[in-house]
């Protein structure tokens, strides 16, 4: 598939479902579910923007850190805690205002 934008917005998803298959995607919005955990390993390596605002996602696992072209990622709005240590280098926008 050529699909290069998908938006599950206000779904009540609970898991990233599994997108790695998507070669093509660029943008992924998933904002406003109900996700816990963020699995870098269920994504595309081709995204360059993610929106995570509004789950409920406490933890960025390690695997993430493979995205390795995601420029801008907008995890406002969660239940993130401490050190963000698994975030790819290729970042220039990062948005997590509002979590605790």
């Amino acid at each position: 598939t050529q699909l290069t934008r998908l938006s599950f917005e206000a779904n009540d998803i609970k898991q990233i479902p599994v997108l790695s298959t998507l070669a093509h995607l660029k943008t992924l919005k998933l904002a406003e579910n109900k996700i816990s955990k963020l699995r870098g390993r269920y994504l595309p390596t081709s995204l360059t923007n993610l929106d995570i605002g509004e789950n409920h996602i406490r933890k960025i696992t390690s695997s993430f850190a493979l995205l390795t072209n995601l420029q801008k990622l907008r995890a406002a709005s969660n239940k993130l805690q401490g050190k963000l240590n698994h975030l790819p280098t290729s970042l220039t926008v990062l948005n997590v205002a509002s979590n605790n």
